[in-house]
């Protein structure tokens, strides 16, 4: 059980404690108010009771792996896996930034890969130009006009010509086998890189996934310390597509404050509740006393009842004057205010009593008690009096006057 558990059980024995009190008073002095269900020995009981589950409760909270000390293991613990997650953070951030950072190609002058093709055949073409004229070739005004050449100037420009065909073919031929090299290359080059900046996405995500797996269990750990108050199902999602990675960081920020404040507090929480624990044994010693002092008390009233015709009213004094002082010997001063009233009700309800009996020796206990009422489940002294635990089964009738009228 966690100390938050116990200490909410503790805090419903409290409250159940203080009614036990006002039920306790009820029982001593109010005849209308006094619990119908439980007698004046029962509530004693109870009360003890509750002091001894409140010890109880005490011990399981300051005890070696009792809930402080698990509270305080835990949030170690906690602080532990959170120191291992905002290191494992850091990291992932920085191989999300390697990952996203440019690299030089790093392959050396790009002029080393230009190729340069001679045009071999534009020196028989310019030899033919220059020779019969640019006017009198299909460039001139008329295209298809055929100048005026001799046979030996006919067959000479046909001969540069053919040597002209002859070298754009090869030439063309040349370009083309170099162009499908190059569009050959372009094909490798798009499958290539489309393969790594596929890998290169993949290794990114994967970075980001990760990233978000340790924020997530941040988010885990700071709910369960407490940083957190929202559950899981009422929040956005942290990360990839969700909240700005900001509010969380928000909260990292008051981590160590947080974490600093909940141990010193838990460890106050132990050190109080250890002290707290001497407290209420000495609580419930003393309440045992003073129940057993009580009890002693109406048992030896109960006993000279039986045993004597007349009782002085002087020796029930002495008795009830002796137990009062007893009581007030035990040191219950630091008492809880609960326990307090209780043990001071007891003496109140003594003192009441004992006021109450009368002081003449030459009067017996009988002339001055009534007897007792069927009705009531207390000997009472006049009209109102407090209840001192004196019932018919401490005080038989027969001992009792019978000519006196009962309250």
């Amino acid at each position: 059980m966690n100390y938050e558990r116990i200490l909410e059980k503790r805090e419903t024995i409290l409250q159940y404690c203080h009614r036990l009190t006002e039920m306790h008073r009820a029982a001593l002095f109010d005849e209308e108010e006094s619990p119908r269900n439980l007698s004046l020995q029962q509530l004693r009981k109870n009360i003890h009771i509750c002091l001894k589950d409140l010890c109880r409760l005490n011990t399981w909270l300051t005890e070696q792996d009792g809930g402080f000390r698990k509270a305080l293991g835990s949030l170690e613990r906690y602080e532990s896996k959170l120191s291992v997650l905002l290191a494992k953070e850091r990291q992932l951030g920085e191989e999300r930034r390697a990952w996203e950072a440019t690299v030089p190609a790093g392959a050396g002058d790009d002029s080393g890969g230009v190729f340069t093709i001679h045009g071999g055949h534009q020196l028989h073409l310019n030899a033919y130009v220059e020779s019969i004229g640019v006017d009198n070739t299909s460039l001139g005004k008329d295209a298809d006009a055929v100048p005026k050449l001799s046979r030996q100037q006919a067959l000479r420009h046909v001969a540069v010509l053919r040597q002209a065909q002859a070298a754009v073919s090869r030439e063309i031929s040349q370009a083309e086998g170099l162009l499908k090299s190059f569009r050959k290359d372009q094909t490798f080059i798009k499958a290539e890189l489309s393969k790594l900046e596929a890998f290169v996405r993949a290794q990114k995500l994967a970075v980001e996934r990760e990233l978000e797996s340790v924020r997530r269990s941040q988010e885990h750990i700071f709910r369960k310390i407490g940083l957190l108050k929202l559950p899981a199902r009422d929040r956005e999602p942290l990360g990839l597509g969700g909240r700005p990675v900001a509010d969380l960081e928000s909260i990292k920020a008051q981590m160590d404050d947080f974490l600093h404040a909940r141990r010193g507090s838990l460890k106050a929480m132990l050190s109080e509740h250890k002290q707290e624990t001497q407290l209420l044994k000495s609580q419930q010693e003393a309440w045992k006393e003073v129940t057993t002092l009580v009890e002693d008390l109406e048992e030896r009233i109960r006993t000279r009842f039986a045993t004597a015709a007349k009782v002085d009213p002087i020796e029930l004094r002495r008795l009830i004057t002796d137990a009062i002082a007893q009581i007030k010997s035990l040191h219950y001063e630091d008492s809880y205010p609960d326990v307090l009233t209780c043990i001071q009700d007891e003496i109140a309800a003594l003192d009441k009593a004992n006021d109450q009996l009368p002081f003449s020796k030459q009067k017996s206990v009988t002339d001055k008690l009534v007897p007792v009422n069927t009705g009531a489940g207390f000997l009472v002294n006049g009209t109102s009096p407090p209840k001192v635990g004196l019932t018919k089964s401490i005080v038989p009738s027969s001992s009792m006057a019978t000519n006196k009228k009962s309250v």
